[in-house]
């Protein structure tokens, strides 16, 4: 068994992808060439529309839960100064039951 015999075999095995581009580069033409690049291109940028447009739809989802949190917050800490204005109310109001029932 000699190595000879299989060179070929070794080549391609060692030559991988290059063996490829070697192929593409001496027989596509290159009207070939440009028109898969430009598909390529269309493609890229479909793919950037995309995600652009994800990018807008997370962003307008962003700005409706952050509203929804300030619009809690805001409620909550509404209701906590209420509450404690009551809790004084009760206190001072208690205070003076207290004081006319010895």
């Amino acid at each position: 068994m000699e190595l000879s015999n299989y060179a070929g075999l070794i080549a391609a095995a060692l030559g991988g992808g290059s063996i490829i581009k070697i192929w593409e580069h001496f027989f596509l033409s290159k009207k070939d060439e440009l028109k898969s690049l430009m598909m390529l291109v269309q493609q890229l940028q479909a793919n950037v529309n995309e995600n652009n447009d994800r990018v807008k739809d997370l962003q307008a989802e962003v700005k409706e839960w952050r509203e929804k949190y300030y619009a809690a917050f805001e409620e909550k800490h509404s209701l906590s100064l209420e509450i404690k204005s009551l809790q004084t109310q009760l206190a001072k109001f208690t205070a003076k039951m207290a004081a006319n029932n010895p």
